[in-house]
């Protein structure tokens, strides 16, 4: 084979690998954007966990110190699918309940820390109970930082 033929067969091969990577790059990029506009768009509030005894401290501010709000707190109890708890904000779209603490045993129905809250369930009640070793799931709906109203949902057991 001549120079030439070389010349040109390695020109096509790395032409193609060039093309492979631009094909690889652009892949990657789009799949950035897609898992940046779902971040932005469709992911609930952050929500940062903290046990103390038989206490679970839900901490709902963005980046530690930014209250943005909660409009909605349900808790459930795991096994029998009951709803045991409900809080929803009150005029504003989203309450200024920033950290809430639920704890084995009597809970009040609205939570410390807000006055902009009320509870939907139980009905007309002061409080609610929650049982130690039993799986609840506890979904937190607010903002999720970019003004969009969206829910996180968590396990956990007092």
């Amino acid at each position: 084979m001549s120079r030439e033929g070389m010349a040109v067969r390695l020109t096509h091969a790395v032409g193609g690998l060039l093309g492979l990577f631009c094909l690889a790059l652009a892949v990657v990029l789009v799949l950035g954007v897609a898992v940046g506009v779902w971040v932005v768009v469709y992911r609930g509030p952050s929500v940062r966990i903290e046990r103390s005894g038989d206490e679970v401290r839900f901490d709902v501010s963005q980046l530690g110190e930014y209250c943005i709000g909660v409009s909605e707190i349900r808790l459930t109890e795991q096994e029998r699918g009951e709803v045991v708890w409900m809080a929803k904000g009150g005029m504003q779209a989203f309450s200024s309940l920033c950290a809430f603490t639920l704890r084995e045993g009597t809970n009040p129905v609205v939570p410390d820390g807000t006055d902009d809250m009320f509870a939907v369930i139980p009905p007309r009640a002061e409080s609610f109970t929650v049982s130690g070793g039993t799986p609840y799931s506890i979904r937190i709906c607010g903002n999720n930082g970019f003004a969009y109203d969206r829910c996180t949902r968590l396990s956990v057991t007092f």
